[in-house]
């Protein structure tokens, strides 16, 4: 982009992909997680969460699910691989799959030590009153927020890798 855009816009256009492109994740990732609930809810509404083997399988069920359409979304829509032929496709699944399955032991692994350092919890003081968060919590939020930039991170550069990625939007490669 000339200087005169960069002055007009005040963001040089990789600047403005970045930011189109972690709203795009946002926007999906929601999505998704809508996805994963409504699954849930109607494994749920039938019954079959009742006992435990239910609940778990509901859970792997939705899971699947949502990992399914973040792989499309993501694929489609945040990161632009225009890359259909099977054997890439399933390339990127597999990586795809293989780093959710990464983030998803963080996921289970970091919550139980990091509620212990945040034992004592904290309280906010919001506009509508006080609201205590246990360590549990805090622990539950900071882990989500970790898995959901590692989760980019993953996508960003080690599944969806492609000229448009590690080229035009690289770090190493601005100007």
């Amino acid at each position: 982009m000339d200087s005169a855009g960069i002055l007009i816009t005040g963001i040089d256009m990789n600047n403005k992909d970045r930011i189109k492109q972690g709203m795009s994740y946002i926007f999906f990732g929601v999505l998704t997680s809508l996805v994963n609930f409504t699954v849930f809810y109607f494994f749920k509404k039938s019954g079959l969460t009742a006992n435990s083997l239910g609940y778990t399988l509901a859970n792997a069920v939705s899971w699947t699910a949502a990992v399914a359409f973040a792989f499309f979304t993501n694929k489609a829509f945040v990161f632009n691989s225009k890359v259909w032929e099977k054997k890439k496709l399933l390339s990127e699944a597999v990586k795809f799959v293989c780093g959710r399955i990464f983030s998803g032991a963080f996921e289970i692994l970091l919550p139980t030590p990091l509620a212990y350092v945040f034992k004592s919890g904290i309280t906010l003081n919001l506009i509508r009153g006080k609201y205590f968060l246990d360590g549990q919590w805090i622990a539950k939020i900071l882990v989500a927020v970790l898995v959901v930039i590692l989760n980019y991170i993953i996508s960003k550069f080690f599944v969806f890798k492609s000229e448009t990625n590690t080229d035009k939007n690289s770090f190493a490669n601005e100007e």
